[in-house]
């Protein structure tokens, strides 16, 4: 059955506003420039989509709510949710990527942010009020039993990240689920969106409540910001320090929550992500005459004074500094100026190895 010349339409006018969110939604967690592209929407074909992947492929899929044939399948070939997750989790871009069940998980979880940006956008512009759940992601082989479902169709993306060859990324869903876009006949808030308003009450509830002991707490001693790392972070805006108890009564909380619950919901999709977190003693620059002349027993003096607190970074990104510290037989670290945890998530979010 051909494709419905209104359900092209639709997908065709509705493709940029797609193509934007995942654009941002990608180059942010990767911090790569990307570019990705619509190539079309046609009647489904098992050998075509077979065609464009040369092994097993990651299937994320997810169901469009309140809509009978709302399934939707997303698929990316294996080697690029392992660029995909590599950077999100910022890895090593010099060493060879070994596909991983954390790399379906976070583009899983991209797509997740993706759906929720595309349902945002839709219900700003009084389009329709969309709704997506039953996220799934799984490596599988494609065979054609796992289409059976009758007036399927295909739209194919191309995706491209930083200087790397452009990849196929392809949808599958039923013309039905496009029906009931049109016709507007689906939820108007996402189970995701429920959760995160729940939370952000119980944060705020939270953040009253401390800002009471706070209060109380300033009668008998100053309270001291311990999120100030002056100097520490650039671009990074300095918080006074309070002087007097008369001031600390005008703290509404010791951290703005309601600020960090809206950068975590931002986020969510890093939460369960492993990252790369070090310390860094020092550095310095050298000429290649005197690299090359290193042997056993050289010293190389860094910049940084004896004494010092070292750095914490998050990939090549600093968020604090400490004192290094002995844990039995292993090095470690004792805070003493951490960056902001809103700021911190911000970071994490566009942070990327520079090495």
């Amino acid at each position: 059955m051909a494709v419905k010349p209104e359900i092209v339409d639709y997908i065709n006018s509705h493709a940029e506003m797609v193509i934007s969110e995942a654009k941002e939604i990608i180059g942010t967690s990767t911090n790569k420039e990307v570019e990705i592209e619509f190539q079309g929407v046609n009647e489904f074909s098992f050998d075509d989509l077979s065609s464009y992947y040369a092994e097993s492929v990651v299937a994320i899929d997810f169901q469009l709510a309140n809509a009978p044939d709302g399934k939707m399948q997303l698929f990316v070939d294996k080697a690029t949710a392992a660029r995909i997750g590599s950077l999100m989790m910022m890895e090593d871009e010099d060493k060879e990527v070994e596909f991983s069940d954390d790399h379906i998980d976070a583009v899983k979880e991209m797509t997740n942010q993706i759906l929720g940006a595309i349902s945002t956008k839709m219900k700003e512009t009084g389009d329709v009020s969309v709704s997506f759940d039953d996220l799934n992601g799984q490596e599988v082989e494609l065979n054609a039993d796992m289409f059976e479902q009758p007036d399927l169709i295909m739209s194919k993306f191309s995706l491209k990240i930083s200087e790397d060859e452009p990849k196929t990324i392809t949808t599958v869903v039923a013309q039905g689920a496009i029906e009931t876009l049109i016709e507007g006949e689906v939820e108007t808030e996402t189970p995701l969106e429920e959760s995160q308003e729940a939370e952000t009450e119980v944060v705020e509830e939270a953040a009253a409540g401390e800002a009471e002991e706070t209060a109380e707490a300033a009668g008998e001693e100053m309270v001291e910001d311990k999120f100030d790392i002056s100097g520490v972070l650039e671009g990074e805006e300095e918080k006074e320090v309070l002087e007097k108890e008369e001031e600390v009564s005008e703290v509404a909380a010791p951290e703005p929550r309601k600020e960090v619950a809206e950068v975590e919901s931002k986020f969510e999709f890093l939460m369960d992500l492993t990252f790369n977190v070090s310390i860094e003693l020092g550095r310095t620059k050298m000429l290649i005459k005197d690299i090359i002349e290193l042997g056993h027993g050289s010293v190389i003096e860094f910049d940084k004074l004896a004494g010092e607190p070292v750095d914490l970074l998050i990939g090549d990104k600093k968020i604090g500094e400490g004192e290094v510290v002995i844990l039995e037989e292993h090095f470690g670290i004792r805070i003493t100026n951490l960056v902001h945890k809103a700021q911190l998530l911000r970071d994490i979010g566009t942070t990327r190895s520079s090495y």
